[in-house]
């Protein structure tokens, strides 16, 4: 794909998601990891780690939206979802 900012926020739900769960958000072979990714199939981090606040899984999965296009534009933006959560 095209690398933009987007990327970057991508990643940073991966490594939310990693540090939130202990676990990465998808695994397996490369085309199944591929596959899950463009399905968005992962399990939810409050079903790993349920003491989670609540609307977490949502932002997580604004962050790893395969469509770039639909993912969170900023990290502003992040810091503002993240700070109504809490």
């Amino acid at each position: 794909g095209i690398v933009r900012p987007e990327s970057d926020i991508y990643a940073l739900g991966v490594c939310l998601y990693e540090l939130l769960t202990g676990q990465l958000p998808f695994s397996g072979t490369a085309g199944a990891m591929l596959r899950n990714k463009t399905n968005k199939t992962y399990p939810l981090a409050s079903r790993i780690a349920p003491d989670l606040p609540g609307g977490l899984d949502a932002l997580v999965a604004r962050l790893l939206e395969p469509d770039p296009d639909r993912r969170l534009k900023s990290l502003s933006a992040f810091r503002d979802a993240l700070d109504s959560l809490i």
